[in-house]
């Protein structure tokens, strides 16, 4: 079963998807499932899922100048640098911004 942290305040979204790796340690962790409202408003520093290079992500976006840059909350990982261009559409694709988080919970059973 999961669980919202914060049922009272769960924004409506559009997709439900499951964090896997530790690249947005702590705040989002393997097992975790985040809820996406689909497209991109522009907000820097926002966390967003995304495929980039084939890959799908979650990650913090930041527009920097000529780039689009991509962080993770996890400081072993290194910012992943887009250099804009006519082309970028076809190499990045934003699906959308996490607005909620849902947690793995254990349910204690009678035995």
């Amino acid at each position: 079963l999961f669980r919202s942290e914060n049922p009272e305040n769960l924004e409506s979204y559009d997709y439900a998807s499951l964090v896997s790796g530790d690249s947005m340690l702590p705040e989002y962790k393997d097992g975790d499932i985040v809820l996406i409202k689909q497209g991109y408003d522009f907000q820097n520093g926002y966390v967003y899922a995304l495929v980039y290079d084939n890959e799908t992500y979650l990650k913090r976006v930041y527009i920097e100048k000529e780039y689009i840059v991509l962080k993770s909350f996890n400081t072993k990982y290194k910012p992943i640098k887009i250099k804009t261009s006519e082309d970028i559409e076809n190499d990045l694709r934003i699906i959308g911004k996490v607005v909620g988080k849902l947690k793995a919970v254990k349910i204690k059973t009678k035995e």
